[in-house]
């Protein structure tokens, strides 16, 4: 299908424990080698996109930063303060990460013609309120002259959901995406599916 950037996300994602190993002994080992043995002194975040193949997992990309929209549903699981992860990583330290036992799921919200184009300055409709467990992220979006919130690229929204199970996690974001609408916008409805399929044998 046509090349979108990342349509929604699930997490934790629950992966076969082989298929697991395998990404960690034939990607992310030799990773962190090559870093040394070029002698990087980095500190941050190395982010590796992934296609599990029929020959196994194949390394899309490299970035060294945080996925869009992967951060959006890994950021609210830490029981902790991400400013003092990155913090203690800045200093070299390797941080203790302590997750919370709950779900999220992030529903992206997408203009008119995306991914080709996308529609800019339509007014999106709605209610913006947020709870702790359900918010909308902005990414594509402006203030309009009369003060209204407008479409301002291909993705614009990210509904938020968190739950105690992943199946609650699903609904409140798409409960959350359904509070906003414009003219053209498109979403996926079928977020988090496959996991919930597999999360259920």
């Amino acid at each position: 299908g046509p090349n979108t950037g990342g349509m929604g996300t699930v997490a934790p994602m629950e992966i076969d424990s082989s298929l697991f190993q395998k990404i960690i002994q034939d990607v992310v080992e030799p990773t962190q080698k090559g870093i040394q043995a070029e002698g990087f002194d980095y500190k941050g975040v190395v982010f590796i996109g992934i296609m599990v193949t029929d020959s196994g997992p194949q390394v899309l990309e490299y970035n060294v930063r945080f996925g869009d929209p992967e951060t959006q549903v890994l950021l609210p699981l830490l029981a902790g303060d991400w400013g003092k992860v990155f913090f203690d990583i800045a200093q070299g330290k390797k941080p203790n990460l302590q997750w919370k036992d709950c779900y999220a799921t992030c529903v992206v919200l997408a203009s008119e013609k995306y991914p080709e184009s996308s529609v800019k300055d339509v007014v999106i409709e709605g209610d913006f309120s947020e709870k702790e467990t359900q918010y909308l992220l902005h990414a594509g979006t402006k203030r309009s002259n009369e003060n209204q919130w407008v479409t301002n690229g291909g993705r614009v929204l990210n509904a938020i959901g968190l739950g105690s199970n992943l199946n609650e996690s699903i609904e409140k974001a798409y409960e959350q995406a359904d509070k906003v609408n414009w003219p053209g916008r498109q979403m996926r409805k079928d977020i988090g599916q496959k996991a919930l399929k597999n999360h259920r044998h």
